[in-house]
């Protein structure tokens, strides 16, 4: 496991027993930014590209650097830029099949004089839709009771989906949702909104988006988590009072400050 490390090690003698503390911290020999490939959401055969960072710590006495057991759906080029510094690019051809793909590169360095060799893996995921929305989640912060309050999300479709048979949907009575698109565009947006009647408290909802066959049956979906407040316009504080235990006749005193009311 990388990162500092502290143990505590007992040695007994004879007459005593000694205690020992070990200190230390683990390390790569280099550091790979961004540490996960992460490709997000991707329609079917939808092509990506990535670039890393990746530098090799000074004195680590790297001879070469490769990259091994890559994946079929990626392609792994690795250039050397200067002294210690190498850039790999990943190129990901998104498979027909919907679905979540999790698997990694491993990053392979001879060390001058070493017959061992250092071995780094780097995570490498996403996720094959036929609806990609172009963010996982939506926050609306922090919204005031009663007041107007709507985003908008951009769908892209499987080229095989009709996106007038779109639908939106949401997991609560709190967001309303529904479907924009330009008689003249492939362009699709979500747009999702807080309900005029939701009461005040925290937004934590899903909106789904589906695409319907001609029978009316789901044939592709996604999702999007959304979160928020809904704040009351007039604020008390505070919020509760506890008086504790009382006895029969006591009298206390609290005051609060109101506002909002402006």
């Amino acid at each position: 496991m990388l990162g500092p490390f502290e143990k505590h090690v007992r040695v007994p003698s004879s007459d005593r027993t000694v205690g020992l503390t070990i200190r230390g911290e683990i390390v790569h020999l280099f550091n790979v930014k961004p540490n996960v490939a992460d490709f997000g959401a991707i329609l079917p055969s939808q092509r990506l590209t990535r670039q890393f960072d990746v530098r090799i710590r000074d004195d680590a006495a790297v001879e070469s650097l490769t990259v091994e057991d890559v994946p079929p759906y990626l392609q792994a080029d690795l250039s050397s830029l200067e002294s210690s510094r190498y850039r790999l690019v990943l190129t990901l051809n998104g498979p027909q099949t919907p679905g979540e793909l999790e698997g990694s590169v491993v990053l392979t360095a001879r060390r001058k004089g070493k017959a061992t060799r250092i071995r780094q893996e780097l995570p490498v995921r996403t996720e094959v839709t036929r609806i990609r929305l172009d963010r996982p989640k939506l926050d609306f912060g922090s919204v005031e009771l009663g007041r107007a309050a709507a985003k908008t999300v951009m769908v892209t479709l499987d080229s095989t989906l009709d996106r007038r048979r779109l639908r939106a949907y949401a997991s609560s009575g709190r967001l309303i949702s529904y479907i924009e698109a330009e008689d003249d565009s492939e362009a699709c947006r979500l747009v999702v909104g807080v309900a005029p009647g939701a009461a005040p408290g925290p937004i934590v909802d899903k909106v789904w988006v589906v695409a319907l066959s001609p029978s009316n049956e789901t044939i592709a979906s996604s999702s999007l988590d959304v979160q928020g407040e809904i704040r009351s316009a007039l604020q008390v504080t505070p919020a509760q009072v506890f008086f504790g235990a009382m006895s029969p006749g006591d009298r206390r005193v609290v005051r609060f400050d109101v506002g909002g009311l402006a």
